[in-house]
């Protein structure tokens, strides 16, 4: 009874052992010893008033003292508790006589040969007719075993903890270096991409069928693609990748998946053939990628199929879902990777002889992302040379009478020279985006810092800044606020950001520093026509 007050009961004659004893007593208290022995508990009483401790031979051989003892002193009896446990058992003690009776403490013991040992105690403390306590009895019960397994457990435990942290501070690490790759990486990409539109643009208006243009684009394609990836897998898994959400027409965005798996389709001499519905598919989501699932579907297909090949891409309405079905005769998937294919880095569909790059992350992507969407990717093969199909599934948008046509573009706007300031540390960088613009017909000059630009603002007045944010000794956003702050009148430029980093930190923090459009390196021709044409046309 917790916390029962009990009156000190009369000592008895009859608990030692006796030749009063009846032979079922007797039986009853060897039974009662043996039991009390096999548990590993001693039992104990002690007279608070004289301070004499009289306690079992089990209790003797878990102090670690000889059988022939016959009960201590209680300051002996402590003198046993490890010096830093002797303030809690003092504690429980005190608590006991202080009126709440019952006693429970671990505490550990340290024998005379200098061995410890964990033992629990219980016990209760009885008063006498003056309300103060006058004896305490008790048993106590080695829990060495029990206490190393939890200790052990507890060990376990922080070890794990400790093996996580640093897992998860690994994982932080990896995700800030393929950041800063695909940063650095897209540095000398957009001049790379500047330079082969250049060159492509100009063998066509000159008739020539030169096949290193062609060659260079598909490498610069899969470069771009490969950093795109490098990028999306760190965003998915810190759960920071951002959707632009809208009601679209997804065959829309399977055609644009389509264009850009193109040169690789054409390059390996694949057929491809489609089967789109006439009416619209329509969904809600992100229409740039949806576009990716389907690309990079597209884009392992043609891969993993020998040359001259064939790839077909179906979509079909399937109650609440749209399907969109991408098969190929290629190499197959064996049955014990099939279930594999999806995850970061696998590509076992490739042999040594069968090296078609990458980095093994474009199923992964276009599963998480059709997972976003609430939809899903599965994958279905025979076997190996079996061909493989693929099969995205997501949501249908269930409105019918939503309006799908988009905005026509205005052909007729007139193309004006503008003034135009490109402000990048990159020489190359920023020359191969000075040649794109002048081919435009564009007055261009350029700066590569942060002052050298304000001095240009202001001796050039240009109308459009293209202006990169790592710039040395004062970075983009000083110099966009500063700018922003010399503009007088009725003058507006239109400021756009260059950067290598894309989260969406970047651009709210683009848009806070005064940039009007923040601009993912590598950027292609057709986006900077994009920009000033939209320009144009708000001016």
């Amino acid at each position: 009874m917790s916390g029962a007050r009990g009156q000190f009961p009369a000592l008895r004659s009859d608990v030692v052992a006796g030749p009063s004893l009846e032979a079922s007593e007797l039986e009853g208290a060897q039974r009662l010893r043996f039991a009390l022995e096999a548990a590993q508990v001693g039992v104990w009483d002690w007279n608070v008033t004289t301070g004499q401790v009289h306690w079992s031979r089990e209790l003797e051989r878990i102090h670690g003292l000889h059988a022939t003892n016959d009960g201590r002193e209680f300051h002996r009896v402590l003198e046993d508790v490890h010096p830093d446990d002797r303030r809690r058992v003092l504690d429980a003690l005190a608590a006991a006589m202080d009126g709440e009776g019952d006693y429970r403490v671990e505490f550990r013991l340290v024998r005379k040969d200098g061995q410890s040992v964990w033992v629990e105690e219980r016990g209760r403390a009885f008063f006498d007719e003056a309300g103060e306590p006058a004896w305490m009895t008790g048993v106590c019960q080695d829990i060495t075993e029990r206490k190393c397994a939890e200790m052990a457990l507890v060990d376990s435990e922080h070890q794990l903890r400790h093996q996580a942290e640093r897992l998860a501070e690994q994982d932080r690490r990896k995700d800030e270096f393929l950041a800063m790759l695909a940063h650095e990486l897209r540095n000398p990409l957009t001049p790379i991409v500047g330079a082969v539109q250049l060159l492509s643009r100009q063998c066509h208006e000159l008739g020539t069928a030169d096949d290193c243009v062609p060659i260079l684009s598909r490498q610069v394609e899969q470069l771009r693609r490969i950093v795109g990836d490098l990028l999306d897998v760190g965003r998915i898994t810190q759960g920071r990748i951002h959707l632009e959400w809208r009601r679209l027409d997804v065959r829309e965005a399977v055609q644009l998946a389509l264009d850009a798996a193109e040169p690789l389709v054409r390059a390996r001499g694949h057929e491809l053939s489609t089967d789109i519905p006439k009416r619209p598919l329509v969904a809600y989501g992100d229409p740039v990628r949806l576009g990716q699932i389907v690309a990079n579907i597209v884009n392992n297909a043609a891969k993993y199929t020998p040359e001259g090949g064939h790839v077909s891409v179906v979509m079909r309405a399937d109650g609440p879902w749209i399907e969109i079905a991408v098969e190929d005769d290629g190499i197959g998937i064996p049955a014990d990777v099939l279930p594999s294919v999806f995850e970061a880095f696998t590509q076992e569909r490739q042999g040594l002889d069968r090296a078609e790059g990458g980095l093994g992350l474009g199923l992964k992507l276009a599963r998480e992302l059709a997972c976003l969407h609430g939809g899903e990717v599965w994958a279905q093969s025979e076997g190996r040379g079996q061909g493989s199909t693929f099969v995205v599934r997501i949501p249908a948008y269930t409105c019918e009478d939503v309006a799908m046509a988009a905005p026509a573009r205005d052909s007729g706007t007139e193309r004006r020279s503008r003034r135009v300031l490109v402000v990048d540390d990159s020489v190359d960088l920023a020359e191969t985006l000075a040649m794109v613009l002048e081919e435009g017909g564009h007055d261009v000059r350029l700066a590569h810092s942060g002052r050298e630009a304000l001095s240009e603002f202001d001796a050039f007045s240009p109308d459009i800044v293209f202006l990169d944010i790592g710039l040395p000794e004062m970075n983009g956003y000083e110099v966009a606020r500063t700018l922003r702050a010399r503009e007088g009148g009725e003058r507006r430029v239109l400021l756009l950001a260059l950067s290598g980093y894309g989260e969406r930190e970047d651009r709210d923090a683009a848009a806070a520093a005064g940039f009007d459009r923040h601009l993912l390196k590598p950027v292609d021709i057709e986006t900077i026509e994009e920009v000033i044409e939209l320009y144009e046309q708000s001016s």
